[in-house]
């Protein structure tokens, strides 16, 4: 898991440069810690793992916090509203980048590349926070019908997607501000072969047509027309040459727009990652420092699908992200990790730890056997060695 734990030591050194007002720190608790205890709450997709570390650490001395995130000290959750809120979000715009960079050292960029080695990038808007009572200056306001005033605010982000697998990496998005305000014919034809069905693929396309009417009209290389029967019929303007040759794939890229919605947008606010729930406004940038690092966690577990082997391997057995995490967040609520090579998931998901075995390394003394029984079908690797309170 080395490429995970590259990606959290450049997030570690990105929120070591926040800035920190404090004339002297009584709790000890440095400012890096901060924001990795908040960005471990979207990495695990867990709202309660910080509590469950808290008491493991009281337990032990040690929690998988300290072990896998770096976190020396748990701060509360109010403490580590207070420490982010002063954080410009342009801060954490390199971790988008080091994303990016550890994709293309790795081969992860890849599968993403369509058209001849080029990148498919989505652009899409999207609320993070509204509300009746709480705004600020830097909410946008809208009047619903029935006379009252919703503060809210809304980004403009950016994804890089691709026709064939449901995988999409976010990038640094921008945020958007009250004073920004708040869109020769030619045939042919192509098939699929779906379930042993076949399906025709008709495609339309113009070229040299301008953008708008007019003599300074923008002229286009082509615009493009896909449809089959009535499923599905859409229209998109490209700087592409078109050929018949390449017809197909650059319509296929351009459906991929919609990917920005379903695998994107769908998944972080329905999907585990909760991104419109209010995790605090603040009074400068903390609303927007949490969604960045929302994002930054949805960023690093695509990495992790598309390069990490030990990651794939443990998702290769729980299919689902919602039986991945289910699990990722049982296990280290009980047990105490050395990092992140520590985790392995058995593939013959009927065998267990034993009760035994969870009751010696719980955090607490006395966890009853029913408690222990909860964590079902992973097989530990290997453990940090239990140390107890003198």
């Amino acid at each position: 898991m080395r490429i995970l734990e590259d990606l959290l030591n450049g997030l570690r050194r990105a929120c070591a440069s926040f800035p920190d007002g404090r004339q002297w720190r009584p709790d000890n608790i440095e400012i890096a810690d901060a924001g990795m205890a908040s960005f471990s709450l979207f990495f695990m997709q867990s709202e309660s793992f910080l509590a469950h570390q808290r008491r493991m650490e009281h337990g032990r001395n040690a929690s998988n916090c300290k072990t896998v995130f770096g976190i020396e000290k748990i701060p509360s959750d109010n403490h580590i509203r207070d420490l982010l809120d002063p954080a410009s979000p342009e801060l954490l715009e390199p971790c988008f980048e080091h994303t990016l960079e550890q994709m293309r050292q790795h081969g992860g960029m890849k599968d993403f590349e369509r058209l001849g080695g080029r990148l498919l990038m989505a652009l899409d808007g999207s609320e993070y926070f509204c509300s009746e009572k709480r705004g600020c200056t830097r909410c946008l306001t809208r009047k619903r019908s029935n006379g009252k005033t919703e503060n809210y605010r809304a980004l403009l982000a950016a994804t890089l997607v691709a026709p064939g697998h449901n995988r999409v990496l976010p990038l640094m998005p921008e945020f958007i501000t009250p004073q920004d305000g708040a869109k020769l014919e030619r045939h042919t034809g192509s098939e699929r072969r779906m379930g042993g069905r076949t399906r025709t693929y008709r495609y339309r396309w113009v070229e040299n047509l301008p953008l708008r009417v007019g003599k300074d009209g923008v002229p286009t290389d082509g615009s493009l027309s896909v449809g089959w029967k009535t499923t599905y019929r859409g229209a998109f303007v490209t700087s592409l040459a078109i050929t018949p040759e390449n017809v197909a794939e650059i319509g296929a890229c351009a459906r991929a727009r919609w990917k920005i919605e379903n695998e994107s947008f769908n998944v972080l606010k329905n999907h585990g990652y909760h991104l419109e729930h209010n995790f605090g406004h603040g009074k400068q940038h903390l609303a927007q420092l949490f969604v960045l690092l929302n994002l930054l966690a949805f960023a690093f577990h695509t990495v992790c699908d598309s390069v990490e082997k030990l990651w794939q391997e443990s998702r290769a057995v729980l299919s689902t992200r919602k039986d991945f995490f289910t699990d990722l967040h049982t296990i280290t609520a009980y047990l105490l990790f050395s990092d992140w090579r520590a985790f392995r998931f058995n593939e013959q998901r009927g065998k267990c730890v034993s009760s035994a075995f969870l009751r010696r390394n719980a955090p607490e003394r006395g966890r009853s056997t029913r408690a222990c029984d909860r964590i079902l079908f992973v097989q530990v690797a290997r453990l940090r060695p239990r140390t107890t309170n003198s």
